[in-house]
């Protein structure tokens, strides 16, 4: 995540974050779905499915490992 420089979006919910212009909010985009990315091909396979209805990389990191 930090190579990538995306660890912010496990840290705080994509949605809490603003962007001042198109590009801005195009590159929130591109950012959160490479982390989004980034936590699914990190997981094993079985897990992969439990997590793919979280909208953001937020709560895909947030899911208690119990629940999955």
């Amino acid at each position: 995540m930090d190579e990538n420089e995306v660890c912010e979006y496990t840290q705080t919910d994509i949605r809490k974050l603003v962007a001042s212009d198109d590009q801005a909010l195009s590159q929130l985009k591109k950012d959160a779905t490479k982390s989004r990315r980034i936590i699914l091909d990190s997981v094993r396979d079985h897990v992969v499915s439990n997590l793919h209805g979280k909208e953001t990389p937020f709560a895909i990191w947030k899911t208690p490992l119990d629940l999955i």
